[in-house]
């Protein structure tokens, strides 16, 4: 990855071959900044310390998603304020989300009103 950052003006950004703040620092010679994923991460609070970690190594950072619930969806929302990019549209993917949460509405995500993380399951 070094050798392809070095011969392209595109932002390269870590994803599959990271999973947790320990990878990062092995990272940092190859990419522009890091995809970070909260069910491969571990939830929210490895994330938040990957995204911190990604600024003191000045990185740029992404929250993305794989295909899942709004469940997983929502909770990433809630600390999307500190990325640089933000992909959240794997509930859209699903046939029957079994939650109800965040929703996206003209390109915004819109929080749920409720305590928590504002997901209520729905009854099938």
């Amino acid at each position: 990855m070094k050798w392809i950052q070095e011969r392209v003006n595109l932002p390269l950004f870590a994803d599959e071959s990271l999973k947790t703040s320990k990878e990062i620092d092995s990272l940092i010679d190859a990419f522009d900044g890091i995809n970070i994923k909260l069910m491969k991460c571990g939830g929210l609070t490895e994330a938040i310390k990957m995204v911190k970690k990604a600024r003191d190594l000045n990185l740029k950072a992404m929250i993305g998603c794989f295909i899942e619930s709004s469940l997983g969806i929502t909770a990433a929302v809630h600390i999307a304020t500190l990325f640089d990019y933000i992909d959240l549209d794997g509930a859209l993917l699903l046939k029957t989300d079994p939650f109800q949460g965040a929703r996206i509405n003209n390109g915004q995500i819109i929080l749920p009103r409720l305590p928590g993380l504002g997901v209520q399951p729905i009854v099938l």
